[in-house]
Order: structure tokens, then sequence, then C-alpha cells
């Protein structure tokens, strides 16, 4: 088994880090712009887990660049981690278009998160790869556009596997004080609209913002779960690692059946419980939830992040909060983003907030 780690940021340092201790892992490549940074990185990497760890210079927006590397690696799992405007960046800025990003809400940075993930799907596909490709940038939200053109990956990092994360632990908690057997089966349904609440550990007062869990095989509802324990924040690396490492760990030869929930499987929108064996992803709803039903919900999240639509050629519609929140300031970037245009529009915005 070899892994290709595409980003060689701080959450892909960490990633490596936790993949490469993994037995039969035979290699991790590392590959990004690390501005000459990058053979220690993985040489740190390499002493750390005791697995070999290469790094490749790479520009993640070169297609031709990317095939060759697959062709290369013949990895048999990807990790798509990079991204060309982290969100943290803009929500410390504070003059007007920082705040007007902020308040337009993660749906406005799409346009630099989906270059990356669209030019290494289309790689794939040129190249015929057939394994597990995985995604770290906004998954709830980059998935369902590209599988409108047949590109979706096929699970996505972070995000619901970190509340999923913080619900087993509360079930282990609760198990320990009293005595009994910790619940194994847990599913977790969630979209990205709903994570600051559990990271901040503070239930919404509205039901329609708040994820659904679901305990043992015939799903009793637990929601509150979700919200107790310490406040870890949204945005911490650590979480977003271990959560990604969990996940890539269930796609290893021999790994045993995995149950866990996860962002934007098999090109949907929002979070699902997900069954992985063999290498295979499948849906694992709780008893007496549809995937319509699923779907749905998940959609409701989406509107609330200010998404309204995604046209069959994958363009993405923004809603009235995304539209509200950018007039004045940078209307353009609430105009519909097509795909192929979200690379150009990404320069457009990154020129804006150097200016």
């Amino acid at each position: 088994m070899r892994i290709l780690l595409i980003g060689a940021g701080d959450i892909g340092c960490r990633i490596a880090n936790g993949v490469g201790a993994f037995p039969g892992v035979d290699e991790v490549v590392l590959a990004g712009l690390s501005q000459g940074t990058g053979p220690s990185l993985a040489g740190n990497i390499a002493l750390n887990t005791g697995t070999p760890v290469r790094f490749v210079p790479l520009d993640g927006t070169d297609q031709a660049a990317i095939e060759k590397l697959l062709r290369e690696v013949r990895p048999g799992l990807i990790a798509q981690c990079g991204t060309l405007l982290p969100p943290g960046l803009v929500r410390a800025r504070a003059d007007d278009l920082g705040r007007a990003l902020a308040a337009a809400g993660p749906a406005a940075l799409l346009t630099c998160q989906i270059p990356l993930l669209l030019t290494l799907m289309r790689a794939v596909r040129a190249v015929g790869y057939e394994g597990p490709v995985t995604n770290l940038t906004l998954p709830d939200s980059t998935h369902a556009p590209l599988a409108k053109l047949g590109l979706a990956p096929t699970v996505g990092l972070g995000n619901v596997t970190m509340a999923w994360l913080r619900v087993r632990a509360e079930v282990r908690r609760l198990a320990l004080a009293s005595g009994r057997e910790a619940e194994t089966t847990i599913r977790l349904l969630a979209h990205q609209h709903h994570l600051r609440a559990v990271g901040d550990a503070r239930k919404p007062e509205r039901e329609e913002d708040t994820c659904q869990v679901y305990l043992g095989e015939q799903g009793q509802r637990a929601d509150d779960l979700a919200y107790t324990g310490i406040a870890v924040g949204r945005g911490a690396n650590e979480l977003s690692a271990a959560a990604s490492v969990r996940l890539l760990q269930a796609f290893l030869p021999e790994a045993p059946e995995t149950r866990i929930s996860a962002s934007g499987p098999l090109g949907l929108t929002g979070g699902y419980p997900i069954r992985i064996h063999d290498g295979h992803l499948d849906l694992d709803l709780p008893p007496g939830l549809s995937q319509d039903e699923a779907a749905a919900f998940n959609r409701r999240g989406s509107e609330r992040q200010g998404i309204a639509n995604i046209e069959n050629d994958g363009t993405i519609v923004f809603g009235e909060k995304v539209v509200r929140a950018l007039a004045g300031i940078a209307p353009r970037f609430a105009e519909p983003l097509r795909l192929d245009d979200a690379l150009s529009r990404c320069n457009e915005l990154k020129a804006m907030l150097m200016a």
C-alpha cells in the first residue's frame, strides 16, 4: 500500500504522521508546494513513523503533472488536503472584505476549494485510477457539484467525522461512569452547517440546526451527545487530522469493517453514517430513516450555509445569505459559480485580498 497525500501544509503533515504509522503502509508520498521545506518535512515524518516518506513538488492545478505523478506513484489510496486559500486566513481579517466574506460563510470560499479537487478528479479519471479518493476541502459542499460531472471523490475527511469522534468519546465516558459496556453503533447525520455548535459544545435552540445522533442497531435518538463535553473548537487541526486518519485507516488492506460517519460520501451533500469494508463504501442509515429523508435534511443544512441550488452541469447557485453579505463589497463572488471558472474567480478573490 502506497498512500498519496496532496497538500504539504500543517494538516497534510499531521495526516501523513498518522497514516505513516499504519502497519502495512509501504510508503507515503507527500506532494505539494512547500517553499523548499518539503524534503525536510518528509524526512521528519519518516523518522517519526519509521515508514519511507518522500516529498514530490506539485502544482495541484496542473492536471498533466498530477497524471504523471499518479502513473509514477501508483497509489492505493489518495488524500487531497490542499487548498488555494485557507478559510482561517479570511476569518482572521478585520477589514470590510474580510467581514463580508465571514458573513457570507464558507459557501463564498468554494471558488478556492474546488479547483484542486476538480483537477485531481479529472486526472484520476484520465489515468484510470480506481482506488479510493478522499478529500478534506469542504467535502460537505464540494462533492455534490463534482458528482454532476461524474467526478465525485469517494468520501470526505474531517468535518462530520470530527463530530462523530465527539459523540463516541461521550458515549464511552458515560459507559465508564456507569460501569456498563459502551455502545458500539453510533450513526451521525449532519452537515458542516451544524458543526460549529458541536465544536462549541452548545446545542442550538432550534431543532433544525441540530445534528441527528442514533445509538444502537435500532437507532435510538440521542442528539444531546453531540453537544456535551469540553468545547474543542471546530477548526482544530489536531482533531481534523485525527478524524481523517481514523477514516483513512478503514481503506487499508485487511482493515476490519468500519462503521463511522463522514462528509460527502458517494458525491452526496452533507454527512452520513457509512460502512467501509474491503475498500467499498456504503451508506449505513438507521432503521426508519430513508435516504431521501437524510438527503433532504442535509440539503436544508446546505441552504442554511448559503447554497441555493446545484445545477445539472455542477454550477453552484448561491442563496440570499451570500448575495446579501457580498452586495456592495464583492457582488461578483455571489454570482453563480461554474466549476471551470472557479480557478480564475479564486485568483480574482486572492488579488482583492492582497490589494
